[in-house]
C-alpha cells in the first residue's frame, strides 16, 4: 500500500535456472522502484541479503523470502511503528504455514523496548524491519558460504546494536512458509 515513491523493491537472484531472471528484469523494466541483482548460486542466503543491503538506499530493509508473502499492508504498517517509536528494529507478527511460531512474541503490540526480554530470542529469523544505517554503521552482515542458521547470528548482533526494538502483534505481517521441496538448505543434515 506505500507509493512507488517510498519503497523499493530489491530482488536478489541467486542463479535461478528457471524463468525468474527473465520475469525479474520485466519487473525491474516496467517498474522504476523495482531492481535487480543477479549473482552466480551461492547456495545459500547470506550473500544475496548481504547484496541487497548494500543495493538498499532506503531509511529501512526488510527481508522476504522467495516463498513467503507479507500482507497487502506490512510495509505501511511497520514503517509508521518505527518513526513513531524511533525503532531500529521492528518485528511484525509472522504467521507460520507448516512451520511453527512461538505466539509468546506476539501476545502484545510493544513500543520501544530494549534488548532485555526473552521474547524476542524465541524468534531469530530475519522477516524483520532493520534500520539500514544501524546495519551500515555497526558493519552487521550475514554470515556467506555454507551456514546453517546464519540468519540468528545477524539477528542477535542486531538485537544488541539496536536501541529500540518494537513488535507489531496486532495482525499478521508475514507469511512463513514451509517448502515442500527438500532442496532447502534448511532441512538438509546439520553439519557441526
Amino acid at each position: 500500500t506505500m507509493p512507488a515513491g517510498e519503497l523499493e523493491l530489491i530482488f536478489v537472484d541467486d542463479g535461478s535456472t528457471d524463468g525468474t531472471p527473465a520475469r525479474l528484469d520485466e519487473l525491474a523494466a516496467r517498474h522504476g522502484h523495482v531492481r535487480v541483482q543477479h549473482i552466480p548460486n551461492s547456495g545459500w542466503p547470506g550473500k544475496p541479503r548481504n547484496i541487497g543491503i548494500d543495493m538498499a538506499r532506503g531509511e529501512y530493509v526488510y527481508f522476504v523470502d522467495n516463498d513467503d508473502w507479507l500482507e497487502r499492508d506490512a510495509l505501511e504498517r511497520l514503517y509508521a511503528m518505527a518513526v513513531q517509536d524511533r525503532a531500529d528494529i521492528v518485528i511484525g507478527k509472522v504467521v507460520g504455514h507448516g512451520k511453527g511460531v512461538p505466539l509468546r512474541i506476539f501476545e502484545a503490540t510493544q513500543h520501544a523496548i530494549a534488548f532485555d526480554s526473552d521474547k524476542l530470542l524465541a524468534l531469530l529469523t530475519p522477516h524483520k524491519l532493520f534500520r539500514r544505517r544501524l546495519l551500515d554503521e555497526r558493519g552487521l552482515r550475514f554470515p556467506e558460504g555454507r551456514r546453517r542458521l546464519e540468519d540468528h547470528v545477524f539477528v542477535v548482533a542486531a538485537y544488541f546494536a539496536a536501541e529500540h526494538i518494537s513488535i507489531l502483534a496486532d495482525r499478521p505481517v508475514y507469511h512463513w512458509m514451509r517448502r515442500e521441496e527438500q532442496d532447502n538448505a534448511s532441512y538438509r543434515r546439520f553439519d557441526a
